[in-house]
């Protein structure tokens, strides 16, 4: 028999048949093929001060949405009060509204939290239209069935949550606040179930930067493929997308809300809920708010998976590092190209399956590119000045063997080494050991507090923010790289023996509020030149 549809009910009966209008089957589709049409013309919440009002998306919301729809798997770092749950429980609605034979599974990190999320849930489908509505077989604490064959159930996070079920979306809440053991257990036994092609999404706030929703994070910011270009699906690499949204989001907060709120809740409290920080044993080189504020740009161009952010100019010094690697697999050979005297990144490449020799190979093209720019430069007025070096420790030396059969000649430029010490053995390139180890990074803190590196490239910012304390010394986050830091490294050393003699990087780089112990240091360095 059908249904008048003008006869509102709270919980619609099952396989009940009701007569649409034009309008309203037209309107049906509308919102069959599009969550954000559905949610922003027909959900309704329950306001905190304001009871029942429309949900009206704010644009990152909407973004929010976007990303759930159109991902398979999606991790979402959300500050405090910016309705992510809400937004989480209006696209489940809609997922299992208009899908048929759908099993969502809701997993919260407290019983409490999962009865709230499924009451958002049928709050939102009580204030639907009746036209909209799908029929109710079952309606419960913790489940929900629909007579379109689709079902929601929710349940508090343990090891065995979900195990042997068929999930089609599994939305888990606060997952960083689940006790360590059992957000283990439970991702270890619920990821084979996934494997299968089910849609998961992740919500949170962060917590330690060591339990397993960090580890999800962190993977799924690994969006870069061997030789550090973006992936063009912006994937991590386990598959999840990462969405990221804080608190100046939202359009009712300023920095005097903030203000007020740091000063109720404390300021480490506003860093990790609002500002996205993870608690951490670790401490970064660049502090948090200078490295808050280093933002990518994408390259001007790009050759052999060499991005370029600009064109070699004239008149400038060019400074070429590599750090080597076995190039199997590994660690990455890393190659930075930065211009003086403005402390410029030019250029960037990284690889982790490339021999020694073609990483050498690397070389000569970024500096026979450079000198062929700047000798066909119309105001170049003297003979191009290109510097490169190498690391001289572990694979180093299959870098010196390799030039010694080539011929040092076959780079266009001129290689920096250390200084000859009294009584020690020449070696060419730069030697990594603790002491140059920590004076240079001591002097690129330095520089890039003091915004005096123009860091263009995303993936060196990436490992920027990852290069913490490690054994008296710094060193990549555990589970991250630092081969683009250690080519960088070597950059700030150069720079500092250029500086000896070219009084405009001097300048750029010397801290004027003291006096630096690598300023006393005067033997020059070792150039040789090769054409």
């Amino acid at each position: 028999m059908l249904q008048n549809n003008s006869d509102p009910v709270l919980i619609k009966k099952p396989h009940q048949q009701l007569r649409l209008n034009a309008y309203q089957e037209a309107e049906f589709l509308k919102c069959a093929i599009n969550p954000l049409y559905f949610i922003d013309n027909y959900i309704y919440i329950r306001h905190g001060t304001k009871g029942r009002v429309p949900f009206k998306l704010f644009d990152y919301q909407k973004d929010l949405v976007l990303t759930y729809w159109k991902n398979r798997q999606v991790i979402a770092m959300c500050s405090r009060q910016l309705g992510k749950t809400e937004t989480a429980a209006s696209f489940m609605l809609w997922f299992a509204t208009f899908q048929k034979d759908v099993n969502i599974l809701i997993a919260a990190n407290n019983f409490r939290a999962a009865t709230e999320i499924m009451d958002r849930i049928k709050f939102s489908y009580e204030e639907l239209p009746d036209w909209i509505k799908a029929g109710v077989v079952t309606y419960n604490v913790q489940k929900i069935v629909f007579d379109n064959g689709s079902k929601i159930e929710s349940a508090t996070t343990t090891p065995s949550t979900g195990r042997g079920k068929s999930i089609s979306l599994l939305y888990l809440d606060e997952m960083a606040f689940v006790k360590p053991r059992i957000a283990e257990e439970f991702w270890s036994a619920i990821s084979p179930t996934l494997a299968t092609g089910g849609k998961c999404i992740i919500t949170s706030t962060p917590n330690s930067d060591e339990d397993t929703f960090a580890q999800i994070w962190y993977a799924s910011n690994r969006t870069l493929d061997e030789f550090g270009n973006e992936l063009p699906d912006g994937l991590g690499v386990n598959g999840f997308k990462a969405f990221v949204a804080k608190w100046n989001q939202h359009p009712d907060r300023d920095e005097e809300w903030a203000k007020k709120e740091r000063a109720k809740i404390g300021y480490e409290k506003f860093e990790r809920e609002y500002e996205l920080r993870f608690l951490t044993a670790d401490s970064t080189l660049i502090d948090s708010q200078t490295l808050a504020g280093l933002v990518a740009t994408e390259p001007l161009f790009k050759t052999s998976h060499i991005r370029w952010w600009e064109k070699p100019q004239a008149n400038n010094i060019y400074l070429v590092s590599l750090d080597p690697s076995a190039g199997v697999g590994l660690d990455s050979a890393a190659i930075q190209v930065w211009r003086l005297p403005d402390m410029v990144q030019v250029a960037e490449w990284m690889h982790n399956r490339s021999d020694i020799a073609a990483q050498l190979k690397m070389v000569v093209q970024i500096t026979s590119f450079i000198e062929r720019e700047m000798r066909s430069h119309p105001a170049q007025i003297s003979e191009p000045e290109i510097f490169w070096t190498f690391e001289n420790n572990s694979y180093g030396q299959a870098v010196i063997e390799l030039l010694n059969e080539a011929g040092w000649d076959v780079v266009p430029a001129q290689l920096l080494s250390e200084p000859n010490q009294t009584g020690s053995r020449f070696r060419k390139g730069l030697n990594t050991n603790g002491r140059t180890k920590n004076q240079a990074v001591t002097k690129l803190k330095s520089l890039v507090e003091g915004n005096r590196l123009q860091i263009k490239s995303k993936p060196l910012i990436s490992e920027l923010k990852n290069y913490v304390t490690k054994g008296g010394s710094f060193a990549a986050k555990s589970g991250e790289h630092d081969d683009l830091v250690s080519a960088l490294l070597m950059i700030v050393r150069m720079s500092q023996l250029i500086a000896r003699w070219d009084d405009n990087t001097a300048s750029q780089i010397r801290n004027n509020d003291l006096v630096e112990v690598d300023d006393l240091v005067e033997p020059l360095p070792i150039a040789v030149s090769i054409w």
